[in-house]
């Protein structure tokens, strides 16, 4: 287990059930990260993005990138950032959201559902009629889900863990905007339809380009995005922080792809193997509800 960086769970029925159609338990490594200076092969943006509160309201825009270095990307810029910040995100991300209550809710009972990027597993169990396997990434943020008393593994979103067709539902919550490539985008999709049975639902959330709030005001759909980490939850400086005295924190940024209108719809249809049963904004994000054909 300790090889495969699998967040082994407390000893339970639930645990021996999801190991039956585990194929393996998923692995994911340490690359060494590079810089976004190396990947797009020009200096690195001066903007001073500032901004209050723990996410700031603008971005700095990065190229288009290698699909080569994108792996070695997102590793220092969303592995390694949500491993270092992952308690006090954690901290911040209590309150599930309304409509994905309600598509859980809407789940015929002892449905098996996937929560994929699952983070600190504040969807888990939500409705206690379903059945939960929760991954994600980040190994940091998978402790913070097995704190919770949670079942777990770390997975890449890519490579999941799991038997095809498996599942009658899956929620990918805030996750796909992390990959750093269309291409790796419609793969991710494709990889959740893969492990859900024919007729099984699937909702995606995607940070929005066009958003209204704070963080209105986007020029690029693809920018690093700051986390002023608390000094109070910083346990050893790593990658690229950035200390700010004058706010007392640690500034980690965090790779997002900002979805369009209609950018949801179109990797789904990208994806194939599935139909859209509806789309609509919600919580600064783009989201799509399909069904596998």
């Amino acid at each position: 287990l300790e090889d495969s960086n699998t967040i082994p769970p407390p000893f339970s029925i639930l645990w021996c059930l999801t190991l039956l159609f585990l194929p393996s338990l998923a692995t994911t490594g340490h690359p060494t990260a590079i810089g976004t200076r190396a990947l797009r092969g020009m200096a690195e943006p001066t903007k001073d993005c500032g901004g209050a509160g723990l996410i700031a309201p603008c971005g700095q825009p990065v190229g288009q990138l290698n699909e080569e270095k994108a792996e070695q990307f997102e590793e220092e810029h969303v592995h390694g950032v949500y491993n270092t910040i992952s308690s006090h995100f954690s901290h911040t991300r209590y309150k599930p959201w309304p409509k994905v209550v309600e598509f859980l809710e809407s789940l015929e009972d002892g449905s098996w559902v996937a929560d994929v990027g699952c983070g600190n597993g504040k969807y888990i169990g939500v409705n206690p009629r379903l059945t939960y396997a929760g991954s994600d990434r980040s190994i940091g943020l998978a402790e913070c889900c097995r704190n919770n008393g949670h079942e777990v593994c770390v997975a890449d979103t890519l490579r999941l863990p799991y038997r095809t067709a498996s599942f009658e539902a899956a929620i990918s919550i805030a996750v796909i905007h992390h990959l750093s490539s269309e291409a790796r985008r419609v793969a991710a999709v494709q990889e959740i339809l893969r492990i859900l049975k024919p007729g099984g639902r699937m909702l995606l959330y995607n940070w929005a380009y066009e958003q209204t709030g704070r963080r209105k005001g986007f020029t690029e759909q693809d920018n690093l995005i700051p986390w002023h980490l608390q000094k109070s939850f910083k346990k050893e400086a790593s990658g690229h922080g950035q200390v700010v005295e004058q706010k007392n924190s640690v500034v980690y940024k965090r790779y997002y792809h900002m979805f369009i209108e209609t950018e949801s719809e179109k990797l789904v249809e990208l994806a194939g193997g599935c139909r859209i049963e509806k789309s609509y904004f919600d919580q600064e994000n783009w989201c799509v509800v399909a069904i596998k054909e």
